[in-house]
């Protein structure tokens, strides 16, 4: 839910303005990469949708609970 404050993981704001992964944490990082992947990549991209059917199936869940 986007009202509610959350700390900003360290090397977000770097990531996003070098648009080069930066993030400091392992787990967080390979998240994002996946979720990046997802949200940028061309829209009939074979990688792209597997990575979309890897988020429906929880595939990247455990990246979120360590």
């Amino acid at each position: 839910m986007g009202h509610l404050d959350r700390p900003i993981p360290i090397g977000y704001v770097e990531t996003v303005a070098s648009g080069r992964n930066q993030i400091a944490d392992r787990d967080l990082s390979l998240y994002y990469e996946a979720l990046h992947e997802v949200i940028s990549a061309p829209l009939r991209d074979a990688h792209r949708i597997n990575t979309l059917v890897g988020f429906v199936t929880g595939r990247y869940d455990h990246y979120l609970h360590s």
